[in-house]
């Protein structure tokens, strides 16, 4: 797991704040918020702004899913290692920057309620 949040961090496509840890449930959740980097300017075809596309699926084809951010959008991603090889991914995302802490605020104490079983 850390290696994936190592690997986002040095990616020139994104603007990624330094990690930190809470505990859900018992386990450990490393943190990360991410953004476009000021400097990306790579869009996809009929795009307006740039796009940082960074997680995609194992599997191939049009119906694999890519995880991307649009250039003004932020994220605060949160991993969890739930062992066995299995990490989750869960993504507070906001278009619009002003309203992204507030979103944060009221999402942490609902994603810290979370239950694994």
């Amino acid at each position: 797991m850390d290696g994936l949040i190592d690997w986002i961090r040095t990616l020139p496509s994104l603007d990624a704040r330094p990690r930190s840890e809470i505990t859900i449930h018992g386990l450990t959740a490393k943190m990360l918020d991410v953004g476009v980097a000021p400097s990306w300017t790579t869009s996809c075809p009929g795009a307006t702004q740039p796009i940082a596309a960074f997680l995609t699926e194992a599997v191939s084809g049009p119906n694999a899913d890519t995880y991307a951010i649009t250039a003004g959008g932020h994220s605060r991603l949160l991993f969890l290692d739930l062992g066995g090889g299995d990490i989750l991914m869960i993504d507070v995302a906001s278009s619009d920057t002003a309203r992204f802490d507030s979103l944060v605020a009221e999402a942490m104490p609902i994603i810290q309620s979370f239950i694994f079983e």
